[in-house]
């Protein structure tokens, strides 16, 4: 039998990206706003960024875990391009260059965000139930390094639910017929 869970604030932190230097997308944005306005209406407190910079995504991070209390349900969505490097996943800021040089995987690890890093923050505040949306592609992405791949499997702590917008090895489909949101919060 299910039992009822208790929580005392309903925090959310809502990020769209659309203004990559290499790879811009459309609708990243607009799907960050329209969950930000649908989430306010049914109570949560809401921490929204969008074409975020890598020291913009970091502040926005701590500004949202450092509001976080014992007990309150958070929610965490993230549009926008999204990569992997030995099963981490990284959330890609608006800064981030596809023309690097030297090692991918030094450079995703010290100019991306890892996914890991985000839930063990949120971890650490002991949440009652966190729930984290990925619209990013699970893909390998065309780069110069074959073994970097769009976003991979996760495993959820007991509390948290992960949620993609496609299956692995899919592509995340960034606009409707309507032209104004992707397939997933459209």
């Amino acid at each position: 039998m299910a039992t009822a869970v208790s929580y005392q604030r309903k925090r959310a932190l809502v990020i769209g990206i659309n203004n990559y230097r290499r790879h811009p997308l459309q609708c990243c944005v607009n799907d960050a706003n329209d969950l930000k306005a649908a989430l306010e209406r049914i109570g949560f407190h809401v921490l929204h960024g969008t074409d975020l910079n890598l020291g913009q995504f970091y502040d926005m991070i701590d500004e949202f875990v450092s509001e976080i209390q014992l007990r309150d349900l958070t929610l965490v969505y993230f549009a926008g391009h999204g990569k992997q490097s030995d099963n981490e996943n990284y959330l890609l800021p608006s800064d981030y260059d596809y023309d690097f040089r030297g090692s991918e995987r030094d450079y995703i690890m010290n100019r991306a965000i890892n996914v890991q890093y985000i839930m063990k923050k949120i971890e650490d505040k002991r949440c009652c139930i966190t729930i984290l949306i990925f619209d990013c592609c699970r893909k390998p992405v065309k780069d110069r390094n074959p073994d970097m791949q769009g976003l991979s499997a996760m495993h959820a702590p007991s509390h948290a639910l992960i949620a993609f917008s496609c299956a692995p090895g899919k592509t995340a489909l960034d606009e409707t017929q309507n032209g104004r949101n992707g397939i997933f919060t459209g």
